[in-house]
């Protein structure tokens, strides 16, 4: 997460969504009155080689002297608490990601460590829904709450209209290879790696996204 005063912008991060990468990018823009929250050493290191700030300000208190520790996942409805009257004044926003595709891309990252990796369907199962829907970190109940919802299929397009809605002094550039992104050993289509009672498991978890954005089978 980013909660960048100098540019009143709250980014909110996602899982699977290119988030890290775009969480460097941004930081690039930040003050040190802003929020950034930690990322795992290898991507610090990114971060460092580029010269942007790091992490910063993870502990922030609201104006009735209430404290908030936030983390790379936080919620936006805490940011919102935390903001107070503030958050409308703030541009929100979040990636999101077609998630039989997101999920598989999760898959590899949870296993990356194992030597004899569970199949996917059993991985599916047991997930928390917390991991397999990104839907609760910028959504509450069925209604996003953040202004602007870019397309990981399309952040080309999501991106420029993302610094212009924030007014940064230049575009948002990605680190030249997106972070993570060694760990999905197999590149084939979700429709050859998902069962059919996977595709049904996925269905039923991720309804909300599905619904909201198009995504399809």
């Amino acid at each position: 997460m980013i909660i960048s005063h100098r540019h009143r912008f709250v980014y909110v991060k996602t899982r699977k969504t290119a988030s890290t990468s775009l969480e460097i990018a941004l930081s690039r823009f930040c003050g040190p009155e802003d929020v950034i929250t930690t990322i795992v050493a290898k991507d610090e290191a990114v971060r460092t080689r580029l010269g942007y700030p790091g992490p910063q300000n993870e502990t922030a208190r609201d104006r009735t002297g209430r404290t908030f520790e936030l983390m790379n996942h936080t919620p936006a409805t805490v940011a919102r608490d935390l903001l107070g009257d503030r958050w409308n004044e703030y541009c929100t926003f979040t990636i999101e990601r077609n998630p039989f595709d997101r999920i598989i891309s999760q898959y590899w990252w949870e296993v990356a460590a194992l030597a004899d990796p569970p199949p996917i369907g059993d991985f599916l199962r047991a997930s928390r829904v917390e991991v397999l829907s990104n839907w609760h970190l910028y959504a509450e109940g069925d209604r996003p709450v953040v202004d602007f919802i870019g397309r990981y299929e399309s952040l080309d397009e999501s991106l420029p209209r993302i610094a212009e809605r924030i007014g940064l002094p230049g575009p948002i550039v990605l680190p030249e290879q997106k972070t993570k992104s060694e760990y999905r050993k197999d590149r084939r289509h979700w429709r050859e790696v998902l069962s059919a009672d996977d595709r049904r498991l996925i269905e039923t978890v991720c309804r909300r996204e599905l619904d909201a954005f198009g995504y399809a089978w």
